[in-house]
């Protein structure tokens, strides 16, 4: 919701165990609500905490669903810096497959990858579909098949494009 941030703020700051993995949880979606409400420097923060908790506690799936938040917000900036988070984001959640983070981090670095390697963006993509057909999800099936469409429409393979189309 628009007011996700507002929400979880109070609940940040009531905590009593500021170092625990609660805190790590909900500061790492505090991060992504202010993401969304496109407020950089407390998300930021908030990831900056929600990381530093995580990593001592080895929490690696709230490690990589943060580093899909802050790679996405610094790659609304510093474009290459955000992509390399995401990129890393993309692997650790590989490595565990980590679904949810996978498929949040395919699609938040889809654009770095389409403007400077589209054969990897197309990749991507595919395996955006692949894991969103493994896992049961419709919806990023077809994300990520309209994405991987354009993409294909954009190097001149229209053919290519409605195949995809019609396999939905």
């Amino acid at each position: 919701p628009d007011d996700a941030a507002a929400l979880l703020q109070p609940i940040v700051d009531d905590l009593h165990d500021v170092n625990g993995p609660e805190a790590a949880t909900l500061l790492a979606e505090l991060a992504r609500a202010y993401m969304l409400d496109g407020d950089i420097d407390k998300s930021l923060a908030s990831a900056d905490r929600a990381l530093a908790i995580a990593e001592r506690l080895d929490l690696v799936d709230v490690v990589a669903d943060t580093l899909v938040t802050k790679g996405t917000v610094l790659s609304r900036d510093h474009f290459h810096e955000g992509a390399a988070l995401l990129v890393g984001a993309n692997q650790l959640a590989e490595s565990r497959d980590f679904t949810g983070v996978l498929s949040r981090g395919y699609n938040n670095v889809r654009d770095y990858f389409a403007a400077n390697d589209p054969a990897a963006a197309r990749d991507l993509m595919q395996r955006g579909i692949d894991l969103g057909r493994r896992v049961g999800r419709m919806g990023d099936v077809v994300i990520f098949t309209a994405s991987l469409a354009w993409l294909r429409l954009s190097a001149g393979a229209p053919e290519a494009a409605l195949d995809l189309v019609d396999d939905l």
